[in-house]
């Protein structure tokens, strides 16, 4: 209508009414008549009036016209005769998308067959081929003896990795002398090159090294300064593809190594990382020259190498070690659970370093603890001959925490600093907030008790020292670490009760994340699934 307003962004108009007619006069073709019109009337802002609208009695919605009466008997057979050609060409449409569905999956059946026969074809050829690799194998092993065999399904073939050696060669000649190696594999990569991407480990070293080149064998090429490329050869009529490695430095304590087909497709060990290869056989570590399971004694041995050769060393890194040992090799070995439960009870009563060379944030520590008592806790549901082990190995570790909880280990430290300006560089509290920050750890439990006692007794430093001293924590040990605590905690006394109260909730914090025994923690944590009564006889114990 003349004089509307179009209100951009909105779905209406505005039409103020014609001032002689007193009425808003709509026009619209009967072909394009809607079911409906909605309207509101209301009177506009002026001469000191505020806007006023006028809704239907009840306040909400909008007042509603039907304007379906208003068509004639010729525009009403119109819009029926439009409906049913309309639904007409709906329903030929979805015939014809029926169609086209039931052509797609046709199709798609067809595929699915082929594939599966040209897999049950491909697979019927890899056994074939994976029999040659056994038998090639078996003819090395009537000569000689092959002191260890991986075996590795790589998806598209096998691979295997031996060592050999002399029949009935002397433990001392195993123990200076590296064995050979052979790898045989089914993976003929459509006829394409695949290559054996290989390093060394030398005595205790962690890192590949590539080999000195008098010890290459044929068909070998530099890489990138750590390894070395060597290229299979076919034998047995192309069916399989061989390479052999007779020599190695003096000092080889094992190959590490993965496969490479060009230009850009790798293989790892399918469980994820490097292939590894033991070349020389060391004298078992004492008391491993018992009968103990294999997988116990190469666990053993690994937890020996990290804990003495690796530089930079936390309690980070020992859980997230023993989190990648629990996955990868203990599985159901009793021997191994107990090698691990004997590695962190050293751990928990201080015989292994806490920190060496590395600042650890406490929420990297809280989140490496969380996973890896998950972990156990899985373990514990898995293996049922393992549970007095696992819940052992539980007991030497603290609960951690996910998300916020170690990062409040760092703010609300720096929340109890502000109430004392006097605690600036070379106090104590900024001693233990340093080390809060960078290596919190089980001794921050006893320390936050120890202050706790030291305020109950308005500052008596014996106190302090006492508790301190019955947990194990000394002057030499806490001046011993690597962000050291040197000073004596001072008692502005004005500040007792509000520290009694930070400390006692810091507390609670510290318990949570590096306790796995403490029973507070515990019974909150299972507080929501008790019964009324249970929970009441809990807390009256408590």
């Amino acid at each position: 209508p003349e004089n509307s307003q179009d209100r951009p962004g909105k779905a209406s108009m505005r039409t103020p009414f014609d001032p002689t007619l007193q009425a808003v006069h709509i026009q619209v073709d009967e072909q394009l008549l809607p079911e409906k019109l909605l309207f509101l009337p209301f009177i506009e802002a002026s001469h000191g009036c505020r806007e006023q609208w006028f809704k239907p009695k009840n306040g909400a919605g909008s007042f509603k016209l039907d304007l379906d009466p208003m068509l004639s008997e010729a525009e009403i057979a119109r819009r029926m005769e439009t409906l049913k050609l309309k639904e007409k060409e709906e329903l030929e449409m979805k015939k014809e998308e029926e169609r086209v569905r039931k052509e797609k999956e046709e199709a798609e059946k067809k595929k699915q067959a082929e594939i599966e026969k040209k897999l049950e074809e491909e697979t019927a050829k890899r056994e074939a081929r994976k029999a040659t690799c056994l038998k090639y194998i078996a003819d090395i092993e009537a000569k000689y003896e092959i002191p260890e065999k991986l075996v590795y399904d790589m998806g598209v073939g096998d691979f295997f990795l031996c060592s050999v050696r002399p029949k009935n060669q002397s433990k001392e000649i195993r123990a200076k002398e590296p064995a050979k190696v052979v790898a045989v594999t089914n993976m003929t990569m459509g006829g394409g090159e695949l290559i054996l991407h290989w390093g060394l480990k030398i005595g205790t070293s962690r890192g590949w090294t590539e080999p000195p080149k008098q010890f290459w064998p044929p068909n070998t090429i530099a890489k990138d300064g750590k390894a070395v490329q060597t290229t299979f050869t076919d034998v047995q009529g192309g069916e399989i593809r061989v390479i052999s490695i007779d020599n190695f430095p003096i000092d080889a304590a094992g190959l590490m190594c993965v496969l490479f087909a060009p230009p850009n497709k790798w293989f790892n060990k399918p469980s994820g990382g490097d292939m590894y290869l033991t070349l020389l056989e060391t004298p078992p570590l004492p008391g491993l020259d018992k009968d103990v399971s294999k997988k116990a004694v190469k666990l053993a041995e690994n937890i020996v190498e990290v804990e003495m050769e690796y530089e930079s060393w936390t309690l980070m890194h020992r859980y997230n070690h023993a989190s990648h040992q629990i996955t990868s090799t203990v599985d159901d070995d009793t021997d191994c659970w107990s090698t691990l439960y004997v590695w962190l009870r050293y751990s928990q009563l201080r015989v292994l370093d806490w920190q060496r060379s590395y600042n650890t944030q406490p929420r990297q520590l809280s989140a490496a603890q969380m996973n890896f008592v998950t972990l156990l806790a899985k373990k514990y549901l898995e293996l049922g001959d393992q549970r007095w082990n696992i819940r052992m190995s539980m007991s030497c570790v603290g609960r951690g925490g996910s998300g916020d909880m170690g990062q409040r280990i760092r703010d609300d430290i720096l929340h109890i600093c502000r109430f004392h300006r006097g605690w600036g560089h070379g106090s104590m509290m900024e001693q233990w907030h340093q080390k809060l920050h960078n290596n919190t750890n089980p001794d921050d439990v006893h320390i936050c008790n120890a202050l706790l006692a030291f305020w109950h007794s308005n500052g008596n430093i014996n106190e302090y020292w006492r508790v301190l001293g019955e947990n194990g924590v000394t002057k030499e040990r806490m001046a011993s670490y690597e962000q050291p605590i040197t000073s004596e905690p001072d008692f502005p006394g004005h500040l007792k009760d509000t520290m009694l109260h930070e400390l006692g909730r810091y507390g609670e914090l510290l318990k949570t994340v590096h306790l796995g025994t403490d029973l507070d923690t515990i019974v909150n944590h299972c507080r929501w699934f008790m019964h009324g009564d249970t929970k009441s006889a809990v807390d009256g114990y408590l």
